[in-house]
Order: structure tokens, then C-alpha cells, then sequence
């Protein structure tokens, strides 16, 4: 990915260009326990409330390649053949409606943080 591809995918998420229909989440404790989930339309959201959501998805796109922005490559085997690839698809598929699915990315997402305090997902 470079800067050109980043600075794509952080126009698509403003209000007007976002493709963006539905958001799942959850929120974690310190001891990395989910303590609530939340499964809401963007287009049940108020208009401030999507704002704020697209404005925290940009943010992460924020910073420098190989600063705050990490490339990390993969060859095709892995994507296609990993566990990894497989869930995305799962959940891609269902439209985040597999629960099953949902649990093991939350999970997955968990063990991969190092947590201080109450954290979204």
C-alpha cells in the first residue's frame, strides 16, 4: 500500500462517500474480558453519531508508512490458505451476521492488544 492508496481509503470515509452500511464492536476491560457489544445500521445513526464513527476509521489511516502505518506482505498461499483469510471471508459473507464468526475476530482482535483500561473493538 502507499500514500496515494491510504489517502483513497480515507476519502471514502466521510458521510457522503461511504459505502459503509453497518457497524458491529465491542468494548474490553482491562483484564480482556468483552463487557458490552454493540450491532447498529449507519443508517439508523444520526447524522453527528456516523460522523464521529467515519472520523475514528480515518484516524486510523493517520500518520506515516512505516512509521504509524505498517505494510506488512503476504504471499498469496497465506492469504488464501490462512485462518485469517477465512474468517474476513466469513464475516464478509454474512454481513457481520455470524455470530460465530463475530466472536472469533473479537477474540483474535483481544489477544493481539495490549490493554490499559477500557478499549473499543
Amino acid at each position: 500500500m502507499n500514500e496515494k492508496e491510504i489517502g483513497e481509503l480515507r476519502r471514502h470515509f466521510r458521510a457522503d462517500k461511504s459505502n459503509i452500511t453497518h457497524v458491529r464492536g465491542c468494548y474490553v476491560n482491562e483484564k480482556k474480558e468483552i463487557i458490552s457489544q454493540f450491532d447498529q445500521s449507519m443508517a439508523l445513526m444520526g447524522p453527528e453519531e456516523s460522523e464521529k464513527l467515519l472520523g475514528i476509521l480515518r484516524k486510523t489511516l493517520s500518520g506515516t508508512l512505516g512509521k504509524n502505518l505498517l505494510d506488512i506482505p503476504f504471499e498469496t498461499r497465506q492469504v488464501v490458505e490462512g485462518d485469517e483469510h477465512r474468517l474476513l471471508m466469513a464475516l464478509r459473507d454474512s454481513e457481520l451476521r455470524d455470530q460465530e464468526a463475530v466472536e472469533a475476530f473479537f477474540q483474535r482482535a483481544i489477544r493481539s492488544l495490549d490493554l490499559e483500561g477500557n478499549t473499543k473493538i
